[in-house]
């Protein structure tokens, strides 16, 4: 019988920084680390996902997880991923995609209100100059007198229906940093260009491809391969894999899906789950068109409303498109 002792579950980013900083055994389903936020190289006209880029480049390189950047300003993490790999600083270009109109608009949108046509501009600068003297008791209270109506029936009411899966009339104000609000930049991008706001106005990227940072943190690592949860025994504390090895445990770190973990663990509560969301990353590997934006990304509006098991009022999309990190 094996030693009874702490596992840590899944070689993701998360598992990983886990089992760096600890030293404890991690377990992964797959031959490769990184989980979703992990990239691979495909040759045109071939299918098969190699996990380095080929020496003479001729490749397009996909992420699983679809637009992982790395941003935030602490110099101790970043100390670190370039202590791992060589990174490049980036300064992010997007917009807001209206294919009605054929129209992009510099994101944040509530700061590039020349962009849009007068009438709709004005009303939009009038409501989010106006003061409002409630105190907003969910997301959609607070992005309705944050933004006003225009703005939030154009484009952060249907945003974040789907991004909330619907909890954004349920659920109190949040992520204010992802889309500041100052009235005097809206003031000034109503008539002029303005800087771009945000959490991640630059950020940081692999030169060599995401796939390296996680390569080379599993490396300090003690990570085992091929081991994809089948079962785990809460009882007898013991975690039974698919390839038929089994371990005793103490404690779990598990990094898995919450859902995920609750089914093969065999464990119930009595409250119904909160909707969550999901998202479908479709890479395509192509020559880049004359349409194709400058953006790194883009958030695409399709105005007619789509039913896909929920209700939408929109559908949202996140595009990318290849060679523009290049």
């Amino acid at each position: 019988m094996n030693q009874a002792r702490t596992l840590i579950l899944g070689g993701g980013i998360t598992g990983l920084s886990a089992g760096l900083a600890s030293g404890l055994p991690v377990y992964e389903a797959v031959n490769t680390p990184g989980g979703i936020c992990s990239s691979y190289y495909v040759r045109p006209g071939n299918t098969k996902q190699l996990h380095t880029v080929p020496k003479d480049g001729e490749a397009y390189r996909f992420e699983i997880g679809g637009g992982h950047w790395i941003f935030g300003g602490d110099p101790t993490i970043l100390r670190f991923i370039q202590s791992l790999t060589p990174v490049k600083t980036y300064y992010r270009r997007s917009s807001v995609f209206f294919p009605g109109q054929k129209l992009y608009v510099p994101y944040p949108l509530q700061n590039h209100l020349s962009h849009l046509d007068r009438k709709t501009a004005l009303a939009a600068l009038t409501e989010m100059i106006t003061p409002s003297g409630n105190v907003p008791r969910t997301m959609a209270e607070w992005i309705r007198q944050s933004f006003g109506t225009t703005l939030t029936d154009l484009f952060f009411g249907p945003f974040h229906r789907l991004y909330t899966a619907g909890m954004w009339e349920k659920i109190a104000p949040q992520d204010a940093y992802k889309s500041p609000v100052n009235p005097k930049l809206a003031l000034r991008g109503a008539l002029d260009e303005v800087p771009p706001v945000g959490y991640n106005v630059s950020f940081v990227y692999p030169e060599d491809g995401l796939n390296t940072l996680a390569q080379k943190m599993a490396t300090h690592c003690d990570i085992h391969y091929g081991y994809r949860v089948a079962h785990i025994d809460i009882r007898h504390k013991k975690v039974v894999f698919a390839n038929g090895d089994e371990r005793h445990y103490n404690a779990l770190l598990s990094t898995l899906p919450l859902n995920k973990m609750m089914e093969i663990a065999g464990l119930e509560v009595d409250y119904k789950p909160d909707p969550y969301t999901s998202v479908l990353v479709l890479n395509i590997g192509a020559v880049r068109g004359p349409q194709c934006p400058d953006d790194h990304w883009y958030t695409f509006h399709i105005p007619n409303p789509v039913s896909i098991e929920l209700d939408f009022t929109a559908m949202w999309m996140f595009l990318s498109c290849p060679n523009l990190l290049s």
